[in-house]
């Protein structure tokens, strides 16, 4: 009896991604808080532009998906260690040594400057970021360009653990700018305003007509599906690259993009 017990236990303790481990169901991870792009809903449901990309490739290679989104760090950081396959990631040059990417993307990433009204800032090129000090979230790269940048060291780069904390430090004039994830299918004001309501920080809410979002795009950056290269799954992402040029060519990806 004993011996039944202690086999029933250790099936109760496996970690559950390992219940995902066929190629027809995947464990997917992502940001669960970068609206409208990719986010948790008041439900706890994922949702946003990039999820529905998610879908539409799923259903095209006739897979089942199994969302869990977690704070940025905490999503690389899963995938890494092989529990799941993680979607929005940028490419970077560390990250190409540590992850297999799908050859396409599966939603180019709109990416803004964002401000307060009283920073006189401007952006028409890069050249106009020297001497910065620019928030993003720990972790998280926007890109190849973004990398180059940085490593040439055009700008200083403020890391916190989400928007909302950066936007604070916007406020306290900590920084001089964000780079805002803005997404294609709603205004980037609207997204921005949804994200300082649902915060509910009071001192955002009261401040919220002192940001400005600098019209010129900083980039368009290219997220993509990755997985560990533990995993060795390059047939799979093979298959999916097949299934993400079909979609694009039908217009049904770029349906979402824009």
């Amino acid at each position: 009896m004993l011996k039944k017990l202690f086999i029933f236990f250790c099936i109760l303790v496996i970690p559950f991604p390992s219940a995902y481990s066929d190629d027809n169901v995947i464990p997917i991870t992502g940001n669960e808080s970068r609206f409208p792009k990719i986010y948790l809903d008041t439900s706890k449901q994922p949702k946003g532009p990039l999820i529905d990309a998610m879908n539409l490739v799923a259903n095209e290679m006739n897979i089942l998906v199994h969302y869990e989104l977690f704070p940025w760090p905490k999503a690389c950081e899963e995938a890494l260690k092989g529990n799941f396959g993680i979607i929005g990631i940028s490419k970077t040059i560390d990250r190409l040594k540590d992850y297999d990417f799908s050859e396409e993307p599966l939603l180019y990433d709109k990416l803004l400057f964002v401000t307060i009204k009283s920073n006189k800032m401007k952006y028409d090129s890069n050249e106009d970021l020297k001497n910065l000090k620019i928030g993003t979230v720990r972790g998280a790269f926007y890109g190849l360009e973004y990398e180059k940048l940085l490593k040439e060291n055009q700008f200083t780069r403020i890391e916190s653990y989400n928007l909302e904390s950066e936007l604070e430090m916007l406020l306290s004039k900590k920084i001089d700018a964000v780079i805002y994830s803005s997404g294609e299918n709603i205004s980037t004001k609207a997204a921005l305003e949804n994200v300082i309501q649902n915060s509910k920080n009071q001192n955002l809410i009261k401040n919220k007509n002192k940001f400005r979002i600098l019209k010129k795009p900083f980039s368009y950056d290219p997220n993509y599906f990755a997985y560990s290269k533990t995993l060795k799954k390059k047939d799979f992402l093979n298959k999916m690259d097949i299934a993400i040029r079909k979609l694009r060519s039908l217009g049904k990806l770029n349906s979402i993009e824009k």
